[in-house]
């Protein structure tokens, strides 16, 4: 198998959105991921628009802790997306084998995160799916977000996102973003960021078990159980941090990356602040 200039080598992952391939440059052996799009969705404009944003904005966010963009082509009809080839497993790959993170670990990692997605909001872009599987972790610890496939940019949305239609992945994401994707901003990839976090430190996906309508009802009404009833064991601070940007009221959670890493530690976070 082959697309463009690169050697497909073995499947890494699928889902609805697409194959993810191991890939190798022809000419340069360089090793890639390859990111193709399914039969089935050659004819949906939307999503060949919004895979086409992909490339756009991983190509723009030049920052080690996002999935670098390297490459967008055509094999006959078939668009195909080149990224960084990530030696390593996603976060939501070591949750299901370690059930959970030590307080200090996941705040590491969600620190990372925070500074990739810190950048991409400097940029005018929302992810809007922020969660354990599109956060890799390399072999020597580094985060780098990715599956940019649903970011927005804040000001001039290309209309891929239908009013009233929510975008996203339910037990991650913020209340609002259910009612209108169109208008997540970047409290809501805060959100989502907070969740993240009590799933690594907690072990327990938030809202588990409840279908998204279920869920959205909880979120509205703040009903989630306390980090510190699951483990009591975690520092109060990291309990009162996630609870708070995971908030139902968008102007109760922190206002940026920033803060929210400042709520986890309890340390200025100047490298966040830079542009």
């Amino acid at each position: 198998l082959s697309v463009g200039a690169y050697d497909l080598l073995g499947k890494i992952a699928e889902g609805g959105m697409g194959a993810v391939y191991r890939g190798r440059h022809r000419v340069t052996g360089a090793q890639v991921a390859v990111k193709v799009v399914p039969p089935h969705l050659l004819s949906n404009h939307v999503f060949l628009k919004r895979f086409e944003q992909e490339y756009a904005a991983a190509k723009a966010l030049d920052h080690p802790n996002v999935v670098k963009a390297l490459d967008f082509g055509r094999e006959g009809d078939t668009p195909y997306l080149v990224l960084e080839y990530v030696e390593g497993e996603s976060l939501g790959q070591r949750l299901e084998r370690e059930h959970h993170l030590s307080e200090r670990e996941a705040i590491g990692i969600i620190s990372q995160v925070a500074q990739g997605l810190h950048k991409a909001h400097k940029a005018g872009l929302i992810h809007r799916d922020v969660k354990p599987d599109n956060i890799l972790i390399t072999k020597e610890g580094q985060a780098k977000l990715t599956d940019l496939g649903l970011v927005k940019e804040r000001e001039t949305d290309l209309n891929l996102t239908r009013t009233g239609r929510g975008l996203g992945t339910p037990h991650y994401m913020a209340p609002e973003q259910f009612r209108n994707a169109k208008k997540a901003d970047v409290r809501c990839d805060i959100y989502s960021l907070a969740a993240t976090m009590y799933h690594l430190v907690t072990g327990e996906l938030p809202f588990k078990s409840l279908s998204p309508l279920d869920a959205w009802m909880k979120k509205i009404h703040n009903e989630l159980p306390p980090p510190r009833q699951l483990l009591p064991g975690m520092s109060e601070r990291v309990d009162w941090a996630i609870r708070r940007s995971m908030s139902s009221d968008p102007n109760e959670r922190a206002a940026s990356c920033r803060e929210f890493v400042e709520d986890l530690t309890g340390q200025s976070t100047r490298k966040l602040s830079s542009p």
